[in-house]
């Protein structure tokens, strides 16, 4: 179960058994977010969404590329030249 960061967990209280995921926030953990601290979170988010459009684009150019070359790395050779 651990390849998948899922544990077998037990409740404390009603000892009923069920899987939990590794990186699970509980709603207590997270403080809420106020002022200055949502607009740095905000621009946080737009940084990491800006960091994986420019990934996104880089690996589809790079498959496209190599999608290009390798056909024409495969045709046919032309008969007659």
């Amino acid at each position: 179960m651990s390849v998948v960061a899922c544990y077998p967990y037990r409740c404390g209280t009603c000892r009923h058994r069920f899987l939990r995921f590794r990186h699970w926030i509980s709603e207590s953990a997270a403080p809420l977010v106020r002022g200055a601290e949502k607009h740095i979170a905000a621009t946080r988010g737009a940084a990491r969404w800006r960091q994986r459009r420019r990934e996104i684009l880089l690996y589809s150019s790079a498959l496209t590329l190599f999608a290009f070359v390798l056909y024409f790395l495969t045709r046919e050779a032309p008969v007659g030249n």
